[in-house]
């Protein structure tokens, strides 16, 4: 061994610093395995591989760097008493040089990724749409159905409302306003109030009110991909939206009728949805958008290998001197 270039000390924290960048290094490669292994079929596997953005590339390609570099010192270390204090030395200055280059891209990456992030789409920030179509499709449907609903309570009238919800009663006096939208005339509804037959009739309200902004979110770039419906498709959207207010207001079922129940199951056909009838339109705005980068893990990877990789040059800050009065000819004080 060369005591002149590494002392017990250096040689722990290098092996510390060096272990955990592996570590922090394979973050990335193993989510991406994970993914693939989880898959329902070979297809889904084969997807998620191709979802594969360039930034999720040069992700693994960094990790992979670190990873090597890691190894290198681990193997440096094992080999430390067979080797000359002079190869020693250039090993070391190699490996440092290559530490300031793993830490400078991966740093450079997680700014990227970072930039790239604050101009995603809502429907490219949720991975698993990538490769699980039908949590895609569910979401497509819940969103654009509430877009829909939302022009009717705010833009229809109390007539086309009839064409669009299956509903058993309607909001008494509505029909006597033309001109006025549905959320307009439903405004100052009380759904607290429980005299016989009023909550029933006032169930369109319900619907209308239950359809906030927060369940609209991306619904702009599917109108933008799928503009216009049919009227069978919209009839869906109405018994969607009715099945999911009554779900969340737990509506009582003596206040339901068996004919108005068979006619929103057969509405309900999955069949006749937004997203059945227009998935070619709805796969090319998710192709479109795909994300800048897919590996939620692979950010926190490449910080901990920007940390790592620091903490490791300055474990070998000391033998690097040690290196550099070697080359310079002065062999200084020995490092024990």
């Amino acid at each position: 061994m060369s005591p002149s270039l590494m002392s017990p000390s250096s040689s722990g924290a290098l092996f510390a610093s060096s272990a955990f960048l592996a570590a922090a290094a394979l973050l990335a490669p193993v989510e991406l395995f994970y993914r693939a292994s989880d898959a329902a079929c070979a297809q889904d596997a084969l997807r998620a591989l191709y979802a594969l953005s360039p930034l999720d590339r040069w992700c693994l390609l960094a990790c992979g760097a670190a990873a090597a570099v890691s190894v290198a010192h681990l193997v440096l270390l094992a080999q430390l008493s067979t080797l000359s204090a002079k190869r020693v030395a250039n090993l070391l200055r190699a490996s440092g040089a290559a530490l300031v280059l793993v830490a400078l891209a991966a740093a450079l990456l997680v700014g990227i990724v970072a930039l790239e992030r604050e101009r995603e789409s809502v429907w490219t920030r949720t991975r698993a749409f990538q490769y699980r179509e039908d949590m895609f499709e569910t979401r497509v449907n819940d969103v654009y159905c509430h877009i829909k609903g939302a022009q009717v309570c705010e833009l229809g009238s109390l007539a086309e409302a009839k064409e669009v919800f299956p509903l058993q009663s309607w909001p008494v006096g509505m029909a006597s306003q033309p001109g006025k939208s549905i959320r307009s005339s439903c405004d100052g509804f009380d759904d607290s109030v429980r005299q016989w037959g009023y909550p029933v009739k006032m169930e369109l309200c319900r619907v209308c009110h239950a359809i906030t902004k927060e369940e609209q979110r991306g619904g702009e770039e599917l109108v933008r991909a799928v503009e216009n419906i049919s009227l069978q498709e919209l009839q869906w959207c109405g018994a969607y939206l009715v099945q999911d207010e009554r779900a969340a207001s737990n509506t009582a079922p003596e206040l339901r009728r068996d004919d108005v129940d068979d006619n929103l199951a057969a509405r309900s056909d999955p069949q006749r949805s937004p997203y059945r009838k227009h998935r070619r339109e709805f796969q090319a705005m998710l192709l479109s958008s795909r994300p800048s980068f897919s590996l939620p893990l692979g950010v926190q990877s490449l910080e901990a290998v920007v940390l790592c990789a620091v903490a490791s040059l300055l474990a070998l800050f000391r033998p690097l001197a040690a290196a550099a009065r070697l080359a310079a000819g002065s062999p200084g004080k020995p490092l024990v």
